[in-house]
């Protein structure tokens, strides 16, 4: 089969390489390249294995890797040496596996790596290098029965094309939540959110008592699995929940008037993060203001939300 993949981002890293396995033509229309990180994927030796029994060592290695990752929260705050040294593994991962200087050219982004997602693999760069497999660096005009046409006027006929273009925020047609939540006076958190998508650290929001979320708006630490951020926020809810069984409480919720100045507090620290570069991205709301992630480390999300006490929230008893 001749076959197409739309996009060059988080989904086609992955679909990318699987798909040029099996492919006997491969075009990859790629309008923005990304950087691309290396995985350092490899089995684990029955020895590793072993060791990884224990818990103590699963938290160590944990730990480890969070603050191996350091590296990025410091380039996604501007640190001219972080951005240098992620931009020098990001070509260097690269070049080792292309040799066309053409397609290095095509491949190496025009931004510093942070501004937008910063991809890892250890294949898509050795996927593009096979002699079956084209990269366009060009967006898809029009789609015909038997093609696909191309913004720089190019045709290449294929048999099955892949869209790998990303997601609106939110999951559904006319963005906001999955789920039809309904908070005070019967107000949707859907219109809530279309107006301004904000919370209090990430898992209370004014007006919907008794509703929480594990990795909401604002509520991720960006430059690690989102699993600790989904851990520091589940402890925290859970927390919260047992009181209202407990204590016997009819209510918790955020109050309005200090989502507003945590907000505040946070949008000011994001302003000056990459994420608010100039570049597109799914971060930001249509204002301009991040709303995906967390502006500090894992162990300050943990500090916030360990120490979030009743006269943060209002409560109704």
């Amino acid at each position: 089969l001749r076959v197409a993949v739309v996009g060059s981002a988080a989904s086609a890293v992955q679909v990318v390489p699987e798909v040029a396995r099996q492919a006997a033509q491969l075009t990859v229309f790629s309008r923005t390249p990304n950087w691309v990180m290396p995985r350092h994927n490899r089995p684990y030796t029955a020895e590793e294995q072993e060791a990884l029994r224990s818990a103590d060592a699963l938290w160590r290695v944990r730990r480890q890797q969070y603050r191996d990752a350091l590296l990025w929260h410091r380039a996604f705050h501007k640190s001219p040496s972080a951005i240098r040294e992620l931009r020098e593994v990001g070509l260097a991962h690269m070049r080792s596996a292309i040799a066309d200087r053409e397609l290095v050219r095509d491949l190496t982004p025009g931004y510093d790596p942070g501004c937008k997602r910063i991809l890892v693999s250890d294949d898509y760069y050795p996927a593009l290098a096979r002699d079956h497999v084209r990269l366009l660096p060009c967006g898809v005009a029009a789609l015909e029965r038997d093609a696909v046409v191309a913004t720089d006027g190019s045709r290449v006929e294929v048999d099955v094309v892949i869209f790998c273009t990303g997601y609106r925020l939110g999951g559904r047609a006319e963005g906001g939540p999955a789920l039809e939540v309904h908070g005070r006076g019967g107000r949707r958190l859907a219109e809530v959110f279309a107006v301004r998508p904000q919370a209090y650290r990430g898992i209370a929001i004014p007006g919907f008592p008794n509703y929480f979320t594990a990795c909401g708006v604002n509520g991720t630490v960006a430059y690690g699995s989102l699993i600790a951020s989904a851990e520091l926020a589940t402890e925290a809810i859970a927390a919260w929940a047992a009181r209202l069984v407990h204590d016997g409480l009819r209510s918790v919720e955020a109050r309005a008037d200090l989502t507003e100045r945590y907000n505040e507090q946070i949008q000011a620290e994001l302003a000056e993060m990459s994420w608010a570069g100039d570049c597109p991205n799914f971060y930001r709301d249509a204002s301009g203001r991040v709303v995906s992630f967390f502006p500090g480390t894992v162990g300050r999300l943990r500090r916030e939300l360990r120490h979030l006490d009743e006269g943060e929230l209002l409560v109704e008893r």
